[in-house]
């Protein structure tokens, strides 16, 4: 069947939960009254995940406008925010990517009542990570834009595969730093953790903290496969 685009209208969905999206031609998501969304791999081979992975990066780029999409006319398609009132979040991305952090961000600007945010770190960052800033990369949280979702919403934040990496310290810190909302903030480390990285990690609880009622849980490795569910 050869297929022109693709429209997916569900005014009244309020959860989904996908497991791989391929799609080349354009698409468009309506989805006003979603409030959990999951992207998750079902666990099994290294192959597989970061496969999955970059599918959820190009689903993403094309949620948050970030990838303009060409519709059969030769126009360009405009992105409908799908995440609008969205509360729950679990998702696959490299916290150590520049084009993966750029996706983040426009996920703190679009998802406006984020609450519960989790994060699944892939095994290998496949995607491209060199953008043009006029500034250091470990810069990036540093110069973004404070959004309500992170200043006014946010309340649990989970990420698992975590490293010790520079840039997921540095978001970590973001985070402990400028969400006053914050009530839980869980890290189950990675069995590639590095010591430096591992005593990165263990240093975050000393971090000064926005919250004055967070909880930080530093877990080892979980033996469990698939994603950061909150």
């Amino acid at each position: 069947m050869d297929l022109e685009g693709i429209d997916i209208k569900a005014i009244g969905l309020s959860i989904l939960v996908l497991n791989s999206v391929s799609c080349s031609v354009y698409m468009k998501i309506n989805t006003p009254s979603l409030v959990e969304f999951g992207f998750c791999s079902d666990g099994g081979l290294v192959q597989k995940s970061t496969q999955i992975h970059s599918r959820i990066i190009d689903f993403l780029e094309r949620c948050c406008g970030l990838l303009q999409q060409q519709n059969p006319n030769n126009g360009f398609v405009k992105c409908s925010n799908p995440f609008g009132q969205l509360h729950a979040l679990s998702i696959s991305l490299a916290l150590d990517s520049q084009m993966e952090q750029h996706i983040l961000d426009h996920i703190f600007r679009l998802c406006t009542h984020l609450q519960r945010l989790g994060i699944s770190i892939p095994p290998k960052n496949l995607g491209p990570s060199d953008w043009e800033l006029p500034y250091p990369t470990s810069m990036f949280w540093e110069k973004r834009e404070l959004h309500d979702s992170i200043t006014h919403s946010l309340k649990l934040v989970k990420i698992k595969g975590f490293c010790g990496k520079k840039e997921e310290i540095i978001f970590a810190k973001h985070l402990l730093r400028k969400a006053p909302m914050l009530r839980r903030f869980v890290i189950e480390c990675d069995e590639n953790c590095s010591e430096i990285g591992a005593r990165e990690t263990l240093g975050l609880p000393l971090e000064p903290r926005a919250s004055i009622s967070l909880s930080i849980v530093l877990k080892p490795q979980a033996s469990a496969a698939g994603c950061a569910t909150v």
